[in-house]
């Protein structure tokens, strides 16, 4: 490298550069109050960096962010706004279910590794709970997915996570879809069509490689039925143009 000398790799401890012969001392997250942090995230700036090339500049802040467990700056605002509103649960699952203290790992500011963790949580914690029962953020989620609607993407809803999906569970959905479809039947069989239509399938985890089987099952289809099209109805030769 032309001006820094020495970068240091690693993570942990204080992290040191080395410009034209001179060392510095690059700062500690953990002893910047949050909302700097914040910034410096941001901005991808150090305070206290040399004078040294854009490209350079750039090199040092994402070693000197992975040295530190830092994430991007959208991640941490989403961190910040995730210990700000569900902080009562957060602490009570991380202690209960992990053994991790989160103003520990706040204050530490390892916060790409709390955000994983955070995002690990299960579906039964307080945290979850919590999530799906704050209005606002169902208001934010509900104005997001209108919004994706509008500008005409396809929005598919999602099943339930494969985490926690076990065998059992898979049997359960089978027995209940299978009760269902026995109840309807048996209305269906003494009202007829005021029975309505019949039970949707319980929701089950869709990946991503089950949805493309399912769309090129469907193109396949498509793809049959026009070339029967084709052959059945085939279509008149154009005449050409008459020539004045």
């Amino acid at each position: 490298m032309q001006n820094i000398d020495i970068l240091e790799r690693g993570r942990g401890g204080p992290m040191r550069i080395v410009v034209r012969g001179e060392r510095f001392l690059l700062p500690d997250p953990a002893d910047i109050d949050f909302q700097m942090v914040l910034l410096i995230l941001r901005e991808k700036h150090i305070p206290g960096t040399p004078n040294m090339p854009e490209w350079q500049r750039a090199r040092v802040f994402d070693r000197w962010a992975a040295h530190y467990d830092l994430p991007d700056f959208d991640s941490a605002r989403r961190l910040a706004y995730l210990v700000d509103h569900y902080r009562s649960g957060l602490t009570y699952d991380l202690r209960s279910m992990l053994g991790c203290d989160l103003g520990e790992l706040w204050r530490a500011r390892r916060w790409r590794t709390l955000l994983d963790l955070i995002d690990h949580l299960p579906g039964h914690s307080w945290y979850a709970a919590s999530v799906a029962m704050d209005e606002e953020h169902a208001k934010m989620l509900a104005e997001s997915l209108a919004a994706r609607q509008a500008a005409g993407e396809d929005v598919e809803k999602a099943g339930p996570s494969l985490v926690g999906w076990t065998p059992e569970v898979s049997q359960l959905a089978n027995i209940l879809d299978a009760v269902r479809h026995v109840a309807y039947s048996v209305v269906a069989v003494q009202i007829g069509k005021e029975a309505g239509q019949p039970p949707a399938p319980s929701p089950r985890p869709v990946t991503p490689l089950e949805r493309e089987l399912k769309r090129a099952e469907q193109a396949r289809r498509k793809a049959a039925h026009d070339a029967i099209v084709a052959r059945v109805l085939p279509k008149k030769r154009r005449k050409p143009d008459a020539v004045d």
